[in-house]
């Protein structure tokens, strides 16, 4: 009974991520459609009636360092809730943001613990094969729709801006590709198939910070990845290959849209392009928000304004959740994806999983895109977390798992 009760949240996961997947494109085509967008939340609170059924007799306290960061993740939703107390009572908005919150949150702990290796491969063959779609449609929407880049979002979407799940799917789908490469679970041929695919899809939607933190990520992978000679020799093939790619994308930004590629070419270039608001950009969220929210009041900002106050009016992650939750918050959730990190690359045998180091990766760049992206509390929110709880599967192994799992 509990294995297919197991079977059964696996497959309300899988659903969950499709409809993550899709949602915005039919969203695009028929406004009416907008009610698909709850069906990951329904999907959600069902596999916790699951969970719930399957360890209601099973409840136990382990030390360990996930239960630091779950202890983190309960503190955050706890918070959250609680700041609406000296909010503005703003209750749509703040409905919007603890609707993600803890969608986000229940789906990484359900994801972590029953997530089968099984269901995984098939997810991630899923969307492999979806990046093929997701290219065609950006093509078609930038080449013969004629649309802006900012629109041109291919299975995210043509009628908002939506590059940062483009962005942030593309950046775990790539660096994943080359995690599987390095540690041998994918041939060569696959890993660059899907690192190309992401290049060219960022390249034709104009979604330059992809390309920055995919190098950044590459970095890491082989700072932090121990590597015997053969793993050597393929990081040598993948980094001469990921050149090639980032030549051909650099030249399809040089069609799209030339005259942002100032962003590249020098420091100050990049810093022009940040800096051509003067509201709260990529490089001045903190002090922005400190001194125009907060009036430079430290107690003020230690507490925030309270959930939903004024989140909306912000771009990215940062001044949503520093404007809302402050300072205390803000650190809870950097602490949460620093425990993440953490468990990622603590070796309990002598080789660290391909699964469990990826999400020490991944953990890093939704640091970086809570700076850089809208894409942590979001429509995208399951996405991400499902990216960050993979640390416990064991997938594109041959024959070490089972359909029935």
């Amino acid at each position: 009974m509990i294995l297919n009760i197991k079977k059964l949240v696996n497959i309300f996961l899988m659903t969950q991520l499709i409809f993550c997947l899709f949602n915005e494109l039919l969203y695009s085509l028929n406004e009416n459609m907008s009610v698909l967008f709850y069906i990951p939340d329904i999907l959600c609170v069902i596999n916790i009636f699951l969970v719930f059924i399957m360890n209601r007799d099973k409840i136990r306290l382990r030390i360990s360092i996930e239960m630091y960061y779950g202890l983190i993740a309960i503190l955050f939703i706890i918070y959250s809730i609680l700041s609406f107390s000296w909010s503005s009572y703003n209750y749509y908005d703040a409905f919007l943001r603890l609707r993600y919150i803890l969608g986000g949150f229940l789906t990484f702990f359900i994801c972590e613990k029953y997530l089968s290796d099984w269901f995984y491969v098939q997810i991630i063959n899923l969307m492999s094969t979806v990046q093929i779609i997701n290219l065609f449609l950006v093509s078609y929407q930038l080449i013969i729709l004629k649309l802006h880049p900012d629109f041109c979002n291919g299975i995210f979407g043509f009628t908002q801006y939506n590059n940062a799940m483009q962005g942030i799917f593309c950046l775990a789908i790539s660096l994943l590709a080359v995690i599987y490469f390095v540690d041998g679970r994918w041939k060569w041929k696959r890993s660059v198939l899907q690192i190309a695919l992401s290049c060219i899809i960022c390249a034709l939607a104009e979604i330059k910070i992809f390309f920055v933190m995919f190098v950044i990520g590459v970095f890491l992978i082989f700072l932090l990845r121990k590597k015997n000679r053969r793993q050597k020799i393929r990081v040598t093939i993948i980094i001469l290959g990921i050149v090639g790619l980032l030549i051909v994308a650099y030249q399809v930004l040089k069609i799209v849209m030339p005259e942002n590629l100032r962003v590249f070419q020098s420091l100050e270039g990049a810093l022009f392009y940040e800096d051509r608001t003067t509201y709260a950009g990529r490089t001045n969220t903190i002090p922005f928000v400190y001194h125009n929210v907060f009036e430079n009041d430290w107690m003020f900002a230690l507490f925030g304004t309270g959930i939903g106050t004024n989140a909306g009016q912000y771009i990215y992650e940062l001044g949503k959740s520093f404007a809302d939750l402050g300072f205390i918050g803000l650190g809870l959730l950097m602490a949460f994806l620093g425990c993440v990190f953490l468990s990622g690359i603590y070796q309990k045998k002598e080789y660290i999983e391909t699964e469990q180091f990826s999400t020490a990766i991944f953990s890093i760049m939704i640091v970086i895109g809570v700076i850089v992206w809208n894409c942590l509390f979001t429509r995208c929110t399951y996405l991400v977390f499902f990216f960050l709880s993979i640390r416990n599967v064991k997938g594109f192994r041959d024959n070490e798992y089972r359909k029935d799992e």
